[in-house]
């Protein structure tokens, strides 16, 4: 019996001992999600006291590291300092890297350069303020007044008043409206 009770405790000891230490090595798991969540954003960024951003989101993520992520889209604005709205930008995602000061917006993005009336077409898009340059490497699509040009790859100034295709496909050149019913008209007339 004595055997029976000692066998027992020793078999009660070390299981108690295996679950104790194996808690012990255990480390916390390090969180890795967003410490800050906000909604229904609208931000303007200032310098001197002269805005020059505006950015609306539905939802901004801030992370440890200070990265920040908008899941379900961005909408940002540049401004001139008379208050004007040089270009903007609209994509379904994006992702800002603190360390590196590099803005990447993914998902139908679309950039207006609203004084040359131009607006490009991508599926990516990067943006480093720092450099006052947007870049990718994925396909474009810019359509100016009276021509869409096609190509991959893109290289442009911040406010897109001046850009390169990598590697231009091709130019489609657009018919106005006028230039239609005139080809319209005479046809008819024949």
């Amino acid at each position: 019996m004595k055997k029976l009770f000692l066998i027992s405790s020793m078999l009660a000891i070390a299981v108690l001992y295996s679950c104790s230490s194996k808690d012990k090595d255990k480390l916390p798991e390090v969180y890795e999600g967003p410490i800050l969540e906000s909604t229904d954003v609208d931000l303007y960024y200032s310098d001197s006291a002269i805005v020059k951003i505006y950015m609306k989101t539905a939802k901004m993520l801030q992370y440890m590291n200070q990265d920040q992520e908008f899941p379900d889209g961005i909408y940002i604005e540049q401004w001139e300092k008379d208050g004007t709205v040089s270009s903007s930008l609209k994509a379904n995602h994006c992702y800002y890297e603190k360390e590196n000061n590099l803005w990447k917006v993914s998902g139908d993005v679309v950039v207006k350069g609203l004084q040359n009336d131009e607006q490009l077409n991508t599926e990516e898009l990067y943006w480093a303020p720092d450099e006052k340059k947007l870049y990718t490497d994925k396909f474009v699509r810019i359509e100016t007044d009276g021509e869409v040009l096609l190509g991959n790859g893109l290289e442009a100034n911040q406010d897109f008043s001046s850009y390169v295709i990598l590697e231009p496909k091709g130019t489609v050149t657009l018919e106005s409206e006028d230039e239609e019913e005139i080809e319209k008209d005479t046809t008819e007339a024949k």
